[in-house]
């Protein structure tokens, strides 16, 4: 009776599989099977609240004396560790807590039908460190924080398992041997499917994967090589290579390991081939049909009239160098379709984003080119992270949900004549130093035109920054410009008008000049239209050396008695702290014409001549955004 409910169960979880694998459905269910499983008449032990650890061979020859188990430990009759309901959590010992612990052994042992569920604080179900010549097979992983991790092993054998709802599902780290295969196994609903960190020989093949959280780690590789990836089958997952210098763990190691020489090959995502290229130069690429392509080290490659809408679609440049993206489109597709990474040189040009998770996503890349691409309608436009000297220009970014551009931790870009509307934040600029944006529009957007927090450097010169509004009537929200520890910045010629809060905010800010800018019925029902936070310490306020000079204030343009075009009272800056804030120079009238500005605080050159923007130029701006829309194809 057990052999035959073992079998209906198997048989259940077959349909189940093959049903995902052939309707492509995204959204995933755990199925509704009983854990409890035996292959023969001995009774499940269940082992509640406690660790079985083992240390070493003789440790490991005592407990199978203690607990029971058949074998001796020699290759052809292998200690047998089966038919075991292991159940956290763990309270008894301090974490990691692990249901199994095997450390510091080479006898030939065997792990199958057996149930782990509901360890966490970064438990696994099995975890082996040092160990060689074991098997783990049929067994139940769920609810954990990891169901199997492998740390320094060799000639390890894990295959037939199920794991359901663990954070991670299986991890093979600093493991350099061959015969270890990661075989035949079936995951669902996990952060990470399978990853390989600091490993070289390991197999994974015939693997089923499906949903593994939001970077889509069907199966990860960091810093891994010589590995071989076959004839898996990835659903609402797929393959993913990630940094090539740390440790494992995200820490650097000062050592480069890049994921090279992987055998990609027969592996299925949502029904569609994953096609990996390596080491390639003078690709081409215009083939149909794909689920995603990975490009791995190589150079002068184009990615030319891919158009996608509705499946599963994604191009992956990593450690590439001279890429070419043109004349592509994608649409409503679940997953970023377009990811570049540690890649130098490349261009993204005359391409259509429009609801997607994010239309392009930079990591660690350089010397970059994305122009005249729209971005319309997705969760985030274009998000770069440690991007460095890359120039974002002339691309419309607009009713993106959270950003039109996002910068974190990037240094010495340039944004300029880009159109940035109906975004909840046009531009997010995070941790990073020397960005210049210029000759952009800001129109519409619902939070701020520009935010920025922890910057160095920002030069934000001839912008317009118009009607942003009010996201569900936040304090910080509808805000022109809104810059919180932001050090030697420069705010200059830029026409700044009808946001429905500030104009400009500044928090905490440091030596950042404002001048020369046009404030125009910002903060309507306010008391100013600028707004500036001191720095709180040692029990009072000092000074955050903001500088606002020569602005034209639209609430404040007289008196001039001595008619010198300025205002001969200074116009207040709303202020938190003990001292207020003022533009001692405010001026009469709107910066109409052609002026000079003074040398900016990021450069070295001299002073340069910049044509300014007056009220004529706003109103042709935002006839331009219309005409945009109405001409821009999606």
């Amino acid at each position: 009776m057990i052999l035959l409910r073992r079998k209906w169960i198997e048989a259940i979880i077959c349909a189940i599989v093959f049903g995902y694998m052939f309707t492509q459905q995204t959204a995933a269910t755990t199925p509704d099977i009983l854990l409890k499983v035996a292959t023969n008449e001995n009774e499940i032990i269940t082992i509640t609240n406690s660790e079985l650890f083992i240390s070493g061979n003789e440790d490991f020859h005592q407990k199978a004396i203690e607990w029971g188990w058949s074998g001796t430990g020699e290759e052809l009759t292998p200690y047998i560790i089966e038919n075991f309901d292991f159940q956290g959590p763990i309270t008894t010992i301090p974490w990691p807590r692990h249901l199994i612990k095997i450390e510091n052994v080479s006898f030939h042992f065997i792990i199958q039908n057996c149930n782990f569920s509901n360890v966490d604080q970064q438990g696994c179900g099995i975890f082996l460190d040092h160990v060689s010549h074991a098997v783990i097979t049929k067994n139940y992983f769920q609810n954990n924080s990891r169901g199997i991790s492998l740390e320094k092993c060799t000639e390890i054998k894990v295959t037939h398992n199920y794991l359901f709802d663990n954070s991670g599902g299986i991890d093979v780290g600093y493991s350099h041997a061959s015969q270890t295969i990661v075989i035949s196994n079936n995951i669902l609903n996990a952060s990470r499917g399978i990853g390989l960190y600091y490993s070289t020989g390991i197999v994974v093949d015939k693997n089923i994967i499906n949903h593994s959280g939001e970077y889509e780690e069907g199966i990860g590789l960091s810093c891994s090589s010589e590995n071989v990836i076959t004839d898996n089958v990835l659903i609402n997952s797929s393959i993913f290579f990630s940094g090539s210098v740390d440790d494992g763990y995200g820490n650097p190691s000062g050592e480069e390991k890049d994921t090279l020489q992987i055998s990609v090959k027969g592996n299925m995502i949502h029904g569609k081939p994953l096609i990996y290229y390596q080491e390639e130069v003078g690709k081409i690429f215009q083939e149909d049909n794909v689920g995603k392509v990975i490009f791995n080290a190589c150079n002068d490659v184009q990615l030319l009239n891919q158009h996608s809408s509705n499946t599963y679609t994604q191009f992956d440049f990593i450690r590439c160098q001279d890429i070419t993206i043109l004349n592509c489109s994608f649409s409503q597709i679940p997953v970023v379709p377009i990811r570049i990474r540690y890649t130098d040189y490349f261009k993204l040009e005359n391409n259509v984003f429009s609801n997607c998770p994010r239309g392009v996503s930079l990591y660690m890349s350089s010397f970059g080119n994305i122009v005249k691409n729209e971005f319309i309608s997705n969760q985030g436009g274009i998000s770069a992270y440690a991007a460095t000297q890359c120039i974002f220009s002339d691309n419309h970014l607009s009713k993106n949900v959270d950003h039109g551009i996002n910068l974190h931790t990037c240094s010495s870009n340039q944004i300029s004549q880009n159109c940035l509307s109906e975004n909840d934040k046009g531009l997010c600029i995070l941790s990073s130093a020397r960005i210049t944006i210029i000759n952009n529009v800001f129109v519409n957007n619902t939070s701020t035109g520009i935010y920025g927090h922890l910057n160095d450097l920002i030069n934000i010169t001839n912008n317009v920054i118009s009607s942003t509004g009010l996201k569900s009537n936040a304090t910080w929200s509808g805000i022109g410009i809104l810059l919180s520890n932001a050090y030697d910045c420069f705010i200059s010629n830029n026409n700044i008008s009808n946001n429905r809060n500030y104009g400009i905010s500044l928090a905490i800010s440091k030596n950042t000049k404002v001048v020369n800018n046009n404030f125009i019925n910002n903060n309507p029902n306010g008391t100013s239209q600028a707004y500036s936070r001191w720095i709180y310490y040692g029990g009072k306020y000092n000074r955050s050396f903001d500088n606002f000079s020569h602005n034209y204030w639209s609430d404040w343009i007289s008196p001039d008695n001595n008619e010198d075009g300025i205002v001969d009272v200074p116009y207040p800056i709303y202020c938190e702290g003990e001292i207020n804030y003022t533009d001692s120079y405010p001026l009469v009238k709107p910066l109409n014409n052609t002026f000079y500005v003074e040398e900016s605080t990021q450069t070295s050159t001299t002073s340069n001549k910049i044509e300014g923007w007056n009220l004529i130029n706003l109103v042709l701006i935002m006839t331009l955004i219309s005409s945009i829309k109405k001409r821009r194809k999606f």
